[in-house]
């Protein structure tokens, strides 16, 4: 999990950044908790420009109770994104 922690997008490569992420969480014993997967993913995505849109939407989802705001939703715009 640490690995996941520190999973960086390195100039804009999206296709890189997702490949990397699935390859280390088909590795792990135990899948983290989605809270924990939602963090991570968007700690790293949240000024990646392609997704300004979406990433408004996740955030305004947080405070309005909206089921936009989860790791499923924001994993399905980020594979969206051309």
């Amino acid at each position: 999990m640490n690995y996941l922690q520190t999973l960086v997008l390195k100039n804009d490569n999206l296709e890189s950044f997702h490949n990397t992420w699935n390859m280390v969480l088909s590795e792990l014993s135990t899948v983290p908790d989605p809270e924990m997967l939602q963090y991570w993913c968007f700690r790293q995505l949240h000024n990646f420009k392609p997704m300004a849109e979406d990433i408004a939407r996740f955030r305004t989802a947080k405070y309005n109770g909206s089921p936009d705001h989860s790791f499923e939703w924001f994993w399905g715009s980020l594979m969206e994104v051309p």
